[in-house]
């Protein structure tokens, strides 16, 4: 299995990230929720219900978990969505901008 596919369902049965090796690992940086909240009204992020609207409409499927991340040096949402077909999709929303960001499945 691919370790984001790992990353996606520890996400979504444990509402934590699994381990990854390589660029992967950069996600396993996420917020608790006290730090999300701090870090959402000390820099002035997007809302969390905005990145999940953001993932569902590029994604055509239902949000089900989101996680504020550092990703470089960069605040992103982790947002995990459903799509009817059934596939878990795994997208990556600019926190600062609400914006999807591109997408690589094999990565």
């Amino acid at each position: 299995m691919k370790c984001w596919a790992r990353s996606i369902v520890a996400a979504v049965l444990l509402g934590a990230a699994a381990p990854c090796q390589g660029t992967d690992a950069r996600l396993q940086t996420c917020l608790s929720p006290g730090e999300t909240r701090d870090t959402l009204q000390s820099q002035k992020l997007v809302q969390p219900f905005r990145a999940m609207a953001e993932a569902a409409r590029v994604s055509g499927g239902d949000s089900v978990s989101i996680r504020l991340c550092r990703f470089n040096a960069q605040m992103v949402y982790d947002v995990v969505t459903l799509r009817r077909d059934g596939r878990l999709i795994h997208l990556l929303v600019d926190a600062g901008s609400g914006t999807a960001l591109p997408f690589n499945p094999d990565h």
